[in-house]
C-alpha cells in the first residue's frame, strides 16, 4: 500500500515548492495518514492532469 507526502507549490513561483507547509502538514497529519518517511521521496509531479 501507498504512503501520503504533502505537496504544496509556492503560488506564482514555477515549480517551487512550500517545504516548511509540507512539513507543517505532515506534522498534523501523521497521525491520521500513512505518510512517506523519507523525504527523498517527496517528488512532485508537476503538470499532472487535474491539478
Amino acid at each position: 500500500m501507498g504512503s501520503f507526502y504533502p505537496f504544496a507549490p509556492l503560488p506564482g513561483t514555477g515549480q517551487r515548492r512550500d517545504g516548511a507547509l509540507e512539513l507543517q502538514v505532515q506534522a498534523t497529519l501523521a497521525s491520521d495518514l500513512r505518510i512517506e518517511q523519507d523525504l527523498g521521496r517527496w517528488f512532485p509531479v508537476w503538470g499532472a492532469p487535474g491539478l
